[in-house]
């Protein structure tokens, strides 16, 4: 999950104790059944997963659909039907937020013509991307479906068993690899901007989904015929005469997966866990083990909370925690180099050089305003705090959705605003990524941070800064 929210797809899934179908958001890893109140968990072993569309039609309704395609194209009616056949087409799916860094200064034009330009600022921009292109190398894809429409549409993990016994299933053409070099050029080509010192894709996910579309063969006075017919909108995408050569059916795809629906329990103690919608984080209300969802398992976490002191009316808000180490092997930067390149504008710098660890903090929850969030992150990993954690805390917490390697790329991210942001005007004027020192961050650690409601802002404890709480969710 990216830091904001996106408009979300509906995957249908059944429940495994009654069986019942229904929907759930795309990005859902826990949830109860509205049925039998079944408290499940969806779980992928690879982060690339197909799914596939219900067509609309069957082999009756192909039948009026040609006669009405004909009848409005100018085509001689069919005299007889010789077959119609149902084909699954590959489509790459690519999806997530960039972020960009972008250095501007303002420029005033006075009366007498003279001009007076700002010192730079540093602004971030994020902006959520979907982007899809065909899996197969065929004119006659390329030419009639301009694109999937998976943003108003139900997704499905498997076929239901009469289609997989009859549908064709195309094998893509372009591989994983391909497919996501593709991806990446074309989201960076999209959504290029000016001044722009550092760009990050963040949470991009790549999926197959295959598209249903329908071969109608038909012969009328001017001899044989066969029409494409979209399967979704059930509309006529190309008509051609003699035999129809467009596609050829190689069977499945090895390398990507589908999600698998389990029991959400606690793996120590076999209690239910909280249903949390796209939470990846829970804790057992019976053990107090914290669980982290890792792919297709639960894997325990550590989970500290920050001693609020004495006042209760506090909420807590989940927050990653990176270390990256100074004057070591492998650390970003020496503690010199580190005071040169930010005058002592982080207050870490101004502690005792023993102290070697450098913290980044990652909100790991979503708001609607990411810029809110990079502000209060930024602020969090200059002023590094020190706290007094324990595990055991009773009060109201914010379910965690970001994953720690999403979290991780948030946090380099951070490492480049404050490199560009803060740092002095020779290092605000580098372009090239490769000339600003690089981070490596140590295990993510999860920590809950309090924040006080005060009227409709969320302030968080430590560092003063407030965001809108009706933001966040």
């Amino acid at each position: 999950m990216t830091l904001t929210k996106q408009k979300q797809i509906q995957i249908v899934v059944n429940c495994t104790q009654c069986g019942s179908p229904f929907k759930a958001p795309e990005g859902s890893h826990s949830f109860k059944c509205p049925f039998c109140s079944k408290v499940l968990l969806i779980t992928s072993p690879q982060r690339i997963l197909k799914f596939y569309m219900n067509t609309r039609l069957n082999h009756r309704s192909v039948k009026f659909v040609t006669e009405r395609y004909c009848k409005r194209s100018g085509i001689d009616l069919p005299r007889s039907f010789d077959d119609s056949r149902l084909i699954y087409i590959p489509f790459w799916r690519f999806n997530g937020m960039i972020y960009q860094l972008r250095a501007e200064a303002v420029t005033y034009t006075f009366s007498d013509g003279a001009t007076l330009e700002t010192e730079k600022k540093v602004k971030v921009d994020s902006k959520p991307f979907d982007i899809n292109f065909p899996g197969v190398n065929q004119d006659l894809v390329n030419q009639i479906i301009m694109g999937i429409r998976s943003q108003v549409m139900e997704l499905h993990p498997q076929l239901p068993p009469k289609l997989d016994k009859d549908a064709d299933i195309i094998k893509p053409e372009i591989t994983l690899d391909a497919a996501r070099e593709m991806a990446y050029s074309n989201a960076f080509g999209v959504y290029r901007r000016k001044n722009v010192c550092y760009e990050e894709l963040i949470g991009e996910k790549l999926t197959l989904i295959y598209f249903p579309v329908w071969i109608s063969r038909f012969t009328n006075k001017t001899g044989a015929q066969w029409l494409l017919l979209d399967g979704v909108s059930k509309r006529g995408l190309a008509c051609g005469q003699d035999e129809f050569r467009g596609f050829h059916s190689n069977g499945d795809f090895d390398g990507v997966g589908s999600i698998k629906i389990l029991p959400h329990h606690c793996p120590n103690c076999g209690a239910d866990l909280p249903a949390g919608k796209n939470a990846i984080v829970y804790t057992c209300q019976n053990c107090w083990l914290g669980w982290y969802l890792d792919g297709d398992r639960l894997r325990q976490i550590e989970i500290d909370y920050v001693d609020p002191g004495g006042d209760k009316n506090l909420k807590f808000f989940p927050f990653w925690e990176f270390g990256a180490s100074f004057n070591s092997r492998g650390s970003i930067l020496t503690y010199h180099q580190a005071q040169m390149l930010f005058r002592s504008k982080l207050s870490v710098f101004v502690d005792d050089s023993e102290d070697a660890i450098f913290r980044f903090f990652v909100p790991g929850f979503s708001a609607r305003n990411p810029r809110s969030l990079w502000k209060l992150s930024s602020r969090l990993t200059q002023s590094q705090p020190k706290f007094t954690t324990s595990q055991r805390l009773r009060f109201s917490s914010v379910p965690a959705t970001l994953p720690e390697d999403e979290a991780a790329q948030m946090a380099r991210a951070i490492w480049f605003y404050l490199i560009f942001g803060t740092a002095t005007n020779s290092f605000q004027s580098w372009n090239e990524n490769s000339e600003v020192p690089e981070v490596n961050f140590h295990p993510g650690k999860l920590i809950y941070l309090p924040m006080k409601e005060e009227g409709i802002y969320l302030r968080e404890q430590f560092t003063g800064f407030a965001v809108q709480k009706r933001g966040i969710f």
